[in-house]
């Protein structure tokens, strides 16, 4: 079975698909890979790993609700003051939250 590699901040990801289907999800990673350096353009290249996987969801799901007519840019996203105060709580959170469940894991393991 084909795959083609994801990459979001220097991670590979694995993506199988059918034979013929590798071009639509190259393209695809390209799209993210665009998305991610928009959004670490506007927000910075301290986000968090999670916070960036969920930006780029966002801006993506933002631009197709959109239709077409108003597609937003990271910047257009991330440039709402408020919005990026929420994005650095939600940030901390999710790192909180990440260190959790990491000592969670661990303690099950020990």
């Amino acid at each position: 079975m084909p795959q083609v590699i994801f990459t979001i901040d220097n991670k590979k990801y694995p993506i199988f698909c059918q034979e013929g289907q590798e071009n639509r999800l190259k393209l695809l990673a390209e799209l993210i890979a665009q998305k991610e350096t928009e959004i670490i353009d506007a927000m910075g290249a301290g986000i968090s790993h999670e916070m960036l996987i969920v930006m780029i969801a966002v801006v993506l799901a933002d631009e197709l609700m959109g239709d077409g007519k108003n597609k937003s840019s990271a910047n257009q996203v991330a440039g709402d003051e408020k919005f990026l105060e929420s994005i650095a709580a939600t940030d901390e959170t999710i790192k909180r939250l990440t260190e959790k469940v990491r000592a969670i894991h661990q303690s099950l393991n020990n």
